[in-house]
């Protein structure tokens, strides 16, 4: 597991200045708009990019067929993509962390902010991830596209219905008064419990998949 995200890491390398430069653009950008919420969406997307990235240049140069040769199991391929994941959320959750304390937030918003986007990041990749193994990274991307337009016009859309709810003071303003630590644990069973299966029906995708 080590050495193939060490493969990854090193492969991931040459693309750090452009990375850099994308993060630091969507900074500015969000701290003009003074939105932290805006660019802890966008890291949160960002980190689906990197697993992507290393996807697609295993299918480039035939990696997976030459991996299969050596001790290395179908399940620690699919495995160390979502570690890579798990690892540049951890990343680019201290980004935003320390992105929202520098545009004004306090430590307790910044903190919940990163909190709320690190399972976003990790159930939205772990959507996309079965369907980049099972129909590449091309197709992937337009999956991709398609996902954060429905997760926007969500958004957007649940926003207003929240809105509505909360002034009628039905049982999504309870949810909202909600004790925070009990609204992070749950969130973090159901991003658990996601992780998981999304990984299973990866290894179950990989399994079937000829090199």
């Amino acid at each position: 597991m080590k050495g193939l995200l060490m493969k990854d890491i090193i492969l991931l390398r040459p693309q750090l200045k452009i990375y850099l430069i994308i993060l630091v653009f969507w900074f500015l950008i969000a701290m003009w708009n003074g939105q932290p919420g805006f660019f802890g969406g966008l890291m949160a997307m960002f980190a689906l990019m990197i697993p992507m990235t290393t996807v697609a240049y295993d299918d480039n140069c035939k990696w997976p067929a030459f991996a299969l040769t050596a001790p290395v199991s179908r399940f620690k391929l699919v495995l160390s993509k979502y570690v890579l994941l798990f690892m540049t959320m951890l990343v680019l959750s201290v980004i935003i962390f320390i992105g929202s304390l520098v545009m004004g937030e306090d430590v307790s918003g910044s903190f919940f902010l990163t909190v709320a986007m690190f399972p976003f990041g990790m159930i939205m990749a772990s959507v996309l991830l079965p369907i980049i193994f099972k129909f590449g990274v091309e197709k992937g991307r337009f999956a991709f596209l398609a996902f954060i337009a429905f997760v926007v016009a969500a958004v957007v859309a649940g926003g207003r219905k929240l809105a509505t709810l909360t002034e009628d003071g039905n049982i999504v303003g309870s949810l909202l008064s909600m004790n925070r630590g009990m609204m992070i644990g749950a969130v973090v069973l159901v991003t658990a419990a996601v992780a998981v299966i999304s990984i299973v029906l990866s290894k179950n995708i990989y399994d079937k998949k000829e090199f």
